[in-house]
């Protein structure tokens, strides 16, 4: 709960009341997981975390809209970073079997994502869940 929701709630909270204060809106993305999109079986402290932390950022997004300030999620499938390299490799092909592509996103890839949403360009986007999984949920 502190990792997963208290921390990213407390430095939105932070973000939020510096961009109030400048009164220039801006953008607030959290990192969320698909995971909370399928609640598989022995994940539910992180997965039920994660959806906190979804829930509260659309909370976030309509009470920041009058400030100009969005708030969006970002929801990665599997992840190529140094944490996921310590799946056993069985897990890991058991999991890409699901994702259409046959393979994790690069660490990269999730941060293209995060930065579009903090961009200008998406400044009608907000409240809401960005997933980046590869085409697992539609799988």
């Amino acid at each position: 709960m502190i990792i997963n929701v208290k921390a990213p709630i407390r430095l939105s909270q932070l973000v939020a009341r510096d961009l109030i204060k400048r009164g220039t809106g801006g953008a607030i993305v959290n990192v969320s997981t698909v995971l909370t999109q399928i609640a598989p079986a022995c994940q539910i402290p992180y997965t039920m975390t994660k959806a906190a932390m979804d829930n509260a950022t659309m909370a976030m997004a309509v009470e920041l809209a009058k400030h100009k300030i969005r708030v969006n999620s970002v929801l990665p499938g599997l992840v190529d970073t140094p944490h996921a390299s310590q799946y056993p490799p069985e897990i890991v092909q058991m999991v890409l079997k699901r994702y259409p592509r046959g393979q994790r996103a690069g660490a990269d890839e999730i941060a293209d994502t995060i930065v579009y949403l903090l961009s200008d360009r998406a400044s009608n986007i907000t409240g809401t869940k960005i997933t980046t999984d590869g085409g697992m949920l539609a799988n």
